[in-house]
């Protein structure tokens, strides 16, 4: 009996010291600590966010997140910066509203982009965790330290440059902010093997065509050239990894400018040519439309009068070729971009990229990772140059 009392009195002795020990810790909360979620976000900045995440701003690339977090997940979103979608991207914005459950109940605190982002009204929405874009975060300046002083934790994630790197970075982000990492881990997993395999059909490739690419979104006339991107720009990145040598990288390098001078242009005389249009332009812009819900018809209908307007265009390479595509802005910046390059590679590259259907593959992805948002529309079309006179 005596072996026995030794034997229980210092376990017991240890279960009042461990009880004792985790009391202290937990000062001020009966009910235990509170989950602390670390991070560690794109600009390298370790994140601390105490308790559960119940409510959210989040300002830009709504669909890396529905991917990443389930359809319901706006539901979270309490405030948001709707101008950088709903600017730019019409009706994939209507789509949102209808299709997805907390959308339309999100306050708006500005935007970065038209310099109103209110920080005094996203304090009083008191949010769990603020999550921003790079660019919001650069541009917000000051103001981060008011809101990390209020005692609301700021995440950065960036999908903005296309860099590979940083796609998976911010996805494994969100996965770790709402408890989605395995969800996360296989968008990462469909991303990074859809690209290894258009490198790995484009390795041989030693010789590469030339290739420009302008924005419709923000042109106001045909009279102008969109902007377009060098190398480390999402665009840029898009034309280097489908195999296209891109002209502006050279153009850039020496004026360290996004619109392109057009004798530069005439000059370099491209084999293709690309255009990233949306759906930002109202009834008094020109540039091209396409996305969800737009037809071919009226994405062709919007592209006319290019030619006319573009002096010495009808001359180029790839005009006289019809090798003139458009993508659409709305799939940059998610992870389904792939497909982009899919496409633009099977353009320059149709043997090697045999048996790959972008338009098929963005379907799958849309079945997969966001199955209640439906996916009609225009989103990649080649153009003839009868049909932008």
């Amino acid at each position: 009996m005596n072996k026995i009392v030794r034997t229980l009195v210092p376990v017991i002795l240890a279960i009042i010291f461990i009880a004792g020990c985790s009391e202290g810790n937990v000062t001020g909360n009966a009910e235990g600590a509170a989950e602390v979620i670390t991070v560690v976000d794109v600009l390298d900045r370790e994140v601390e966010i105490e308790g559960t995440v119940d409510e959210v701003y989040y300002g830009f690339y709504y669909e890396n997140l529905l991917a990443v977090a389930g359809p319901d997940i706006f539901k979270k979103v309490k405030a948001t910066s709707l101008y950088d979608t709903e600017g730019y991207f019409l009706s994939l914005s209507e789509m949102y509203r209808e299709h997805v459950e907390g959308y339309a109940d999100m306050v708006d605190i500005g935007s970065t982009l038209q310099d109103n982002f209110d920080v005094e009204k996203l304090l009083e929405v008191d949010v769990d965790v603020v999550i921003l874009g790079a660019y919001q975060y650069d541009m917000l300046g000051d103001s981060i330290s008011v809101i990390e002083n209020a005692g609301i934790p700021v995440v950065v994630i960036d999908y903005t440059t296309g860099s590979m790197e940083l796609q998976v970075e911010s996805t494994e982000i969100l996965g770790k902010v709402f408890g989605k990492e395995d969800r996360a881990n296989e968008l990462i997993d469909n991303y990074q093997s859809n690209y290894r395999e258009i490198e790995e059909r484009l390795e041989a490739s030693s010789v590469k065509p030339k290739i420009f690419a302008e924005f419709h979104t923000t042109i106001s006339s045909y009279k102008d050239i969109g902007t377009s991107g060098g190398e480390g720009s999402f665009l840029g990145n898009y034309l280097e990894k489908s195999g296209g040598d891109n002209i502006m990288v050279g153009f850039m390098e020496d004026s360290n400018k996004p619109t392109i001078d057009p004798e530069y242009l005439l000059e370099e005389d491209p084999s293709y040519l690309v255009f990233v249009g949306g759906e930002s332009n109202g009834a008094s812009k020109e540039g091209i439309i396409l996305g969800h819900q737009i037809t071919a018809e009226e994405l062709v209908d919007s592209a006319k009068g290019i030619l006319k307007n573009r002096p010495g265009w009808s001359e180029l390479e790839a005009v006289k070729n019809n090798q003139i595509y458009v993508i659409d802005d709305a799939i940059a910046r998610t992870l389904a971009d792939y497909t982009i390059v899919q496409y633009l590679a099977k353009a320059m590259y149709p043997e090697e990229m045999t048996g790959i259907d972008p338009l098929e593959n963005l379907k799958q992805y849309y079945g997969e990772f966001l199955p209640t948002l439906p996916l009609e529309g225009a989103f990649f079309y080649q153009l003839h140059a009868d049909e932008i006179q």
